[in-house]
């Protein structure tokens, strides 16, 4: 069942990617539109398989998504942000179904998502940090996470963060 999951996720993306020049010349409303779409099922796919993942990427709405999209006017963005996702899903549903390796992808998801909401508190108390620490990108923080002995090392970078953070006056 996972694996089939897996490929229609991997389908999507193939699919996207592939489309004949005709279609590639739609409008960009048609895009945002497909986008939408296919954000909203990478979504579902994730609270299927109860990945945990948080933030505006992981929105369950085709609006959002589609206001995103045709605002920015964002079409060429968008490929990345199905790759991103479908990135996050495979390696959620691969850990997930290694057993004890299924805590790895929740420690990482937690992770990824204190990291952002640091990142916004770092933004409120107008901080002014810098650097791959203080990113805004849920997923960069997740896949940094997931690579290597990071689960282990996420902790620090956590506590780090904490600490600049008091010492930043607001």
């Amino acid at each position: 069942m996972k694996q089939s999951i897996g490929a229609a996720c991997c389908g999507l993306l193939i699919a996207w990617a592939a489309l004949p020049s005709a279609v590639q010349a739609e409008s960009t409303a048609d895009k945002c539109i497909r986008y939408a779409n296919t954000a909203v099922h990478q979504y579902q796919e994730a609270q299927k398989n109860k990945c945990g993942f948080k933030g505006s990427l992981w929105s369950n709405t085709t609006s959002y998504h589609y206001n995103w999209c045709i605002r920015g006017n964002n079409p060429n963005v968008a490929l990345s942000q199905i790759k991103a996702r479908a990135q996050m899903l495979a390696k959620c549903k691969s850990t997930t179904t290694q057993g004890a390796q299924g805590s790895v992808a929740n420690k990482c998801v937690n992770y990824a998502n204190t990291a952002v909401q640091q990142y916004q508190q770092m933004i409120n108390k107008k901080c002014g940090f810098k650097g791959p620490r203080w990113s805004n990108s849920t997923s960069y923080h997740y896949n940094w996470c997931i690579r290597g002995n990071n689960p282990n090392v996420a902790p620090s970078e956590t506590k780090a963060r904490a600490q600049m953070l008091a010492t930043c006056k607001s």
